[in-house]
């Protein structure tokens, strides 16, 4: 993902977006977070005010990921093995953050589980490929588990739809160009007040 410029754009958006709408509840969940490698390029400055939690599948990925969180500085966080498929987390939270983790499950069920968590905001990112595009770059490093299960791209649309179907608005977005004039895009979505 660095080699395309991905984790790179990716750890920018999640930076910006957290820090331009940001939860009043401290508690900051990152879901499916592997080994964290946007963090290498988001910093871990942002989160200071919070109390972050990452999950992960895999436990070897979360293993990895709290060797980078010492290396970053980071020391206030925790860890939990959880699917967001059927998240099994309590609620309530204050932010949610995914990336690029809809487009490797059932994201239908995904959307679901960021519904029960009852989060204040939701920040996704996801990727858009240019029209037409079949071209995708083999994966490497921990994201090679993917040659076996290709990524399904999620419809911003219906993505959009999704969420207010779980109560949440979309009050942002914006976008990063990568290699292939792919596009990582981010969407920040609020819990509708009714729903709180």
């Amino acid at each position: 993902m660095a080699a395309a410029g991905q984790a790179q754009a990716n750890g920018e958006l999640v930076r910006h977006m957290v820090e331009s709408w940001p939860p009043a509840n401290p508690r900051l969940l990152f879901a499916g977070m592997g080994t964290g490698q946007i963090l290498d390029y988001s910093g871990t400055g942002f989160l200071e005010p919070y109390r972050p939690t990452f999950t992960d599948i895999n436990r070897g990925f979360l293993d990895r990921l709290e060797k980078r969180l010492v290396r970053l500085g980071c020391d206030s966080y925790q860890t939990a093995i959880d699917d967001l498929e059927d998240t099994r987390l309590q609620p309530p939270w204050g932010g949610v953050v995914v990336v690029l983790v809809l487009e490797h499950i059932d994201w239908r069920k995904g959307v679901a589980s960021l519904g029960r968590l009852q989060a204040e905001r939701c920040y996704i990112v996801i990727q858009e490929n240019p029209p037409g595009s079949a071209r995708v770059r083999p994966p490497v490093g921990s994201m090679s588990i993917f040659q076996q299960v290709r990524p399904n791209l999620v419809p911003p649309d219906q993505l959009i739809d999704a969420m207010a179907a779980q109560q949440y608005s979309l009050i942002a977005s914006e976008s990063r160009l990568v290699t292939d004039d792919k596009k990582m895009t981010g969407l920040v979505f609020a819990r509708q007040e009714s729903a709180i």
